[in-house]
C-alpha cells in the first residue's frame, strides 16, 4: 500500500484566488524532491467528502498549502476529516516567508517540472463551482440565524443540535449574505474575496460588528420575507388579502434593493426568486378564494 503523503498542494484551479506568483514559489520548491500530492481545488475534495482528504487528516503532522488556515480547517470538518493540531497549514493568500517554503524542498522524490504540473492542475476539469459555506465551529453558536435567513435550503440543524451545511449544492455561486449576517463570523466562503468572510483572520475591527444581532424580519419587512422565502418553502403566500397589491409589490422591490445593497447579493440571486407578478398572481388567486368563501 503507498504512503499518503504529508504535504498537499491546492492550485485553486476554479477560482485562482492565489496569487500566481505564490503559487510558483510554492510548486518551484515542492518539485525539487518533496514528496506531496497536488489537487486542482480543495474546495471540490471538500464538497464531495474525498477520501484524501481522511488519509490526510489521520497522518497527524500534515503540511497544507492552500488559503487562509481557518477556511482549510473548516473545509477539512465539512469533509467529516478534521485537522489536528499538529497539521501546519500554509497560507498561500499571503505572503510567505520563503524559508518556509525552502524547508519544503529537498526530498527523496523524484525532481518534477513545476510548470508542466501547474499547467496539468489548471487543465483538469472542475465539476462543480464548489461554490458553499463552511463552519468554524470554534465561532459558531447553533443560534440558527443562516437557516432562517438563506432562501435556498443550504443550512439544516442535526439530530445533535448542531449546524450542518446540508445542502451545499443550493448555494447560489457568489453569494456570501448569509456570511454577512452571522453575528459571530463563523461561517466561512473561502473563495470570496474579501476578509474575514473568505477565512482570513478575524480582527479587532470585524469583532466590534460581530455581537451584533442582524433583525432579518425588519430588514426583509414582515410578510415581504415570507414572500421572499416561498421559492424555498413552497408554501402559499402569507401576505395580508387586504393589503393593496401594489403597495406590497412596490415593498418586495425595496427589499430586494436593500438586500443587494447591504448584504452584496448577486442580481442573479435575486432573480432566481419568485417575480413580484407571480407573487401578484397568487395573492388575486387567494382574494378570489376568500371571496368565493364568503358568498
Amino acid at each position: 500500500m503507498t504512503a499518503t503523503p504529508k504535504v498537499l498542494y491546492c492550485h485553486c484551479a476554479q477560482a485562482q484566488v492565489l496569487p500566481w506568483a505564490t503559487r510558483n514559489a510554492a510548486l518551484e520548491q515542492l518539485c525539487r524532491g518533496a514528496d506531496f500530492v497536488a489537487v486542482p481545488d480543495l474546495c471540490v475534495l471538500a464538497a464531495r467528502k474525498d477520501p484524501l482528504l481522511h488519509a490526510l487528516a489521520g497522518s497527524g503532522a500534515v503540511t497544507i498549502l492552500a488559503c487562509h488556515p481557518r477556511a482549510v480547517r473548516a473545509l477539512f470538518a465539512a469533509a467529516d476529516a478534521p485537522l489536528s493540531d499538529a497539521a501546519q497549514i500554509v497560507d498561500l493568500r499571503a505572503p510567505v516567508d520563503h524559508a518556509v517554503l525552502t524547508s519544503l524542498a529537498g526530498g527523496s522524490a523524484a525532481p518534477r517540472d513545476p510548470v508542466q504540473l501547474a499547467a496539468d492542475l489548471a487543465g483538469q476539469a472542475v465539476e462543480s463551482s464548489a461554490w458553499f459555506p463552511v463552519i468554524d465551529f470554534a465561532r459558531c453558536t447553533h443560534c440558527q440565524q443562516c437557516l432562517s435567513f438563506c432562501l435556498f435550503g443550504v443550512y439544516a440543524m442535526g439530530t445533535d443540535g448542531q449546524l450542518q451545511v446540508r445542502q451545499p449544492d443550493n448555494c447560489k455561486p457568489g453569494c456570501p449574505a448569509c456570511a454577512r449576517v452571522c453575528p459571530e463570523l463563523a461561517i466561512i466562503f473561502p473563495k470570496h474575496g474579501e476578509a474575514p468572510i473568505n477565512g482570513a483572520e478575524i480582527r479587532d475591527a470585524d469583532r466590534q460588528r460581530g455581537p451584533a444581532k442582524v433583525d432579518i424580519s425588519a430588514l426583509l419587512g414582515g410578510d415581504v420575507y415570507q414572500a421572499l422565502r416561498e421559492r424555498r418553502t413552497q408554501v402559499q403566500t402569507r401576505f395580508d388579502v387586504g393589503r393593496n397589491a401594489e403597495l406590497a409589490a412596490a415593498e418586495r422591490r425595496k427589499c430586494l434593493a436593500e438586500l443587494q445593497q447591504q448584504l452584496d447579493i448577486l442580481p442573479a440571486v435575486l432573480q432566481s426568486l419568485s417575480t413580484s407578478a407571480a407573487i401578484l398572481e397568487r395573492m388575486k388567486k387567494k382574494a378570489d378564494r376568500v371571496d368565493e368563501n364568503a358568498l
